[in-house]
């Protein structure tokens, strides 16, 4: 069953049995959102998925997304009930419900205000995906805790780098979740990110042609654990790390997959589920570093762009969200206003 909300954003309760669920959704908000039951995990335990689909948009063919491209709105949610997020994946169709390229998707995003980051005071992102993110699934025995009524925000942004007309094209996402029963509780984890970018700057930079290094320097708000590391990076990437500068050695490292033209196929991501991961400690300073490679021998505008993202097992309680910040107001108004609207699907 789904209930289309329908809408665009333009321009820079509780389930019962097997009841369908309709978030709570803001006036921003023209997806569509339901919550269903699962045979996923043990007998014992109850699982759901929640699907959102996004408004539908016309994609015009080698649309870029800072041109006059419509995008789907933000969407404002309510979570329904308390219980751990455990998996994700996505998927691309158009209006005939046929697939499309996984490249129209340049992010989407699943952000939790209520909470802060990492890394950063800005609100945390439980779910960052670009057109290379694989399929999330962590084992039943880990979850991130959401609470009955925690609010969600909701974001993508598409575009079209193929040369064809691409008609209502719509994404559609699933979470995967537990709800608390009588079997054991998950171990509780925190989703973490970091653009390799200064504060308060947009994640995308100009690419100076051949090899080139950006790096940003960060400081957790609290010590713990990885139980897992990964990242995004754009065309010509070539290799994500992570440095402890306080102890000069090195956490984490990955090379990127990539297509003979550049295109960013894979980033390998390291998991310890079965082991004690790497240790990040509050009062250490870490230096988080992208590689690309340009070889078209050109700058090319906002061509770089690079993200370290994974999970954390909290040593401490988590620090509160500051509201106030500059920082997080900056974001959230960034991820709330509306682009350039055009070619408007109806």
């Amino acid at each position: 069953m789904r209930i289309r909300m329908g809408g665009h954003r333009r321009a820079p309760g509780r389930s019962a049995g097997r009841r369908l669920v309709i978030f709570t959704v803001a006036s921003l908000a023209p997806g569509c959102m339901a919550l269903r039951l699962s045979s996923l995990g043990p007998p014992n335990q109850e699982m759901r998925e929640l699907r959102v689909v996004l408004a539908a948009v016309d994609l015009p063919a080698m649309a870029h997304v800072d041109e006059e491209v419509l995008q789907p709105a933000p969407v404002w949610a309510t979570f329904p009930e308390a219980g751990w997020l455990h998996t994700f994946e996505f998927t691309l169709v158009d209006a005939e419900g046929g697939p499309v390229p996984r490249g129209v998707l340049h992010h989407f995003k699943v952000i939790e205000p209520e909470r802060r980051e990492l890394f950063s005071p800005l609100p945390l992102h439980l779910v960052g995906a670009g057109e290379e993110t694989d399929p999330v699934r962590l084992p039943s025995s880990v979850g991130y805790r959401l609470e009955a009524g925690d609010s969600l925000l909701i974001t993508a942004m598409l575009h079209n780098p193929t040369d064809v007309d691409l008609e209502g094209v719509r994404l559609e996402a699933t979470l995967g979740y537990s709800i608390e029963g009588s079997w054991r509780p998950p171990m509780d984890v925190v989703p973490f990110f970091a653009h390799v970018a200064p504060p308060m700057s947009v994640a995308s930079y100009d690419l100076p042609p051949g090899r080139s290094t950006r790096t940003v320097d960060v400081r957790p708000a609290i010590s713990g654990n990885l139980l897992g590391i990964g990242g995004h990076l754009h065309r010509y990437g070539v290799s994500l790390s992570v440095d402890d500068v306080t102890e000069a050695r090195r956490i984490w490292a990955t090379t990127a997959t990539t297509a003979s033209d550049g295109t960013v196929l894979e980033i390998p991501r390291d998991h310890f589920i079965w082991s004690r991961g790497p240790r990040l400690e509050a009062s250490h300073t870490y230096r988080i570093s992208a590689v690309f490679d340009n070889p078209t021998g050109a700058v090319i505008p906002d061509g770089g762009m690079a993200t370290l993202g994974g999970l954390i097992i909290p040593g401490e309680p988590w620090p509160d969200v500051d509201r106030a910040d500059p920082e997080y107001r900056w974001y959230l108004e960034r991820e709330l206003a509306p682009p350039p609207a055009a070619h408007a699907h109806e």
